[in-house]
């Protein structure tokens, strides 16, 4: 079964755990960084997993490669495939490490970019 994980980047208090609990249609807030859920694509079973990250754990090597933290709690960090960077438009402080984050998700070809705001986590 293939396996797809995305990074839920944001600020304290920008709804990653909202939107992780509404994309994944769990019927509580989630107890760990990681929640997965079976989904289907394309006709075929996924697993999708959802990693909560503050922003300011996530950054650039020198070799232009995206250094993931090493853990997510206490298990390793698996294979990211792809990033999703929440921000609070009403709280210029969310927004502030942003711009820079998405312009390393450009220089490397890709990325993902969601908004929500006035949501609590």
């Amino acid at each position: 079964m293939q396996e797809i994980t995305l990074a839920v980047l944001g600020a304290a208090k920008t709804g990653k755990s909202t939107f992780v609990q509404c994309a994944l249609d769990l019927k509580k807030p989630a107890v760990s960084a990681a929640s997965t859920k079976k989904v289907s694509l394309e006709g075929a079973t996924s697993v999708l997993r959802l990693i909560e990250l503050p922003i300011d754990e996530v950054g650039m090597t020198i070799n232009q490669e995206i250094d993931w933290p090493e853990r997510v709690g206490d298990q390793a960090m698996p294979r990211i495939d792809g990033a999703l960077v929440l921000y609070d438009v009403t709280n210029q402080g969310s927004i502030a490490q942003v711009p820079s984050m998405l312009g390393e998700f450009i220089e490397l070809g890709s990325f993902y970019s969601f908004r929500y705001s006035n949501v609590e986590e």
